[in-house]
């Protein structure tokens, strides 16, 4: 039985041990990122456009800081 508690204690599939993969999400605001720069350049209805390139940006910035700070909120230094 001790066997069985020590090897669920180091299994990564346990919510405990498992840490979330966050480089996708990075990778994915960028890009974002790049594509709202192509849209302001191939914008045709300047309104409209504006406002969901505008929400687009926010989302995307928002995404690369949530990306750099760890689960506790603080600043995660590479």
């Amino acid at each position: 039985m001790k066997e069985a508690s020590s090897s669920t204690a180091s299994d990564p599939r346990q919510p405990s041990t498992a840490r979330p993969y966050k480089q996708a999400y990075k990778l994915c605001s960028w890009l974002a990122i790049i594509f709202c720069a192509q849209s302001l350049v191939n914008m045709k209805n300047m309104e409209n456009d504006l406002k969901q390139i505008s929400m687009a940006m926010i989302v995307a910035l928002n995404l690369i800081r949530s990306g750099s700070r760890d689960g506790n909120g603080s600043v995660v230094h590479h």
